[in-house]
């Protein structure tokens, strides 16, 4: 299990990473957040907190500093089994 702080936004839109992420993110994938679904492709590993539904306000893992802008940025990475 690997559990950190990726900066990554995987979005919510998982179209072509079924297998490794879930229907279940939030927002726009930015490039760091490919790169993100390329590794755990390439390792055969899963993006779990994005395999089940949450609240909106449970996913967030980061608020800027003027507290308008949220996203999900940490992720639980696991073997997918």
């Amino acid at each position: 299990m690997v559990v950190g702080d990726w900066n990554a936004k995987t979005g919510s839109d998982n179209t072509g990473w079924q297998h490794v992420m879930g229907q279940f993110g939030v927002g726009q994938r930015n490039a760091r957040g490919e790169r993100l679904l390329q590794f755990v492709q390439e390792k055969g590993l899963c993006i779990c907190n994005t395999k089940f539904p949450n609240k909106l306000s449970r996913k967030w893992t980061w608020t800027s500093p003027n507290g308008q802008d949220r996203n999900m940025i940490d992720y639980v990475i696991t073997i997918i089994l």
